[in-house]
């Protein structure tokens, strides 16, 4: 196990998503998943997607949902269909 400190460019976060995904297919094989901890292939699992996390908020940061954007994931997600909350905006209606 190779050990890096940091993602310090594409080449690495590419070399370092190969890894992962070898480390995945291996401990999830044909005699069934790693569940040791202490298995060296999940420490070095665990220990790379670490590091990925980090170099993707730094390179690829994510902004939170509009509120909209967050209210139709919530109606598609569940089913909800916008006379589904009427009852909230007559709530909201009474209390004015």
């Amino acid at each position: 196990m190779t050990r890096i400190e940091q993602i310090r460019n594409e080449a690495e976060y590419d070399a370092a998503l190969a890894r992962i995904s070898e480390l995945m297919d291996a401990l999830s094989g044909p005699q069934g998943q790693v569940t040791d901890e202490s298995h060296p292939d999940r420490v070095e699992l665990e220990f790379l997607v670490s590091k990925v996390e980090l170099y993707e908020d730094e390179h690829y940061p994510i902004d939170p949902p509009s509120l909209s954007a967050a209210i139709e994931f919530h109606i598609d997600q569940t089913g909800t269909i916008p006379t589904d909350l009427d009852h909230l905006t007559e709530k909201h209606d009474k209390v004015s």
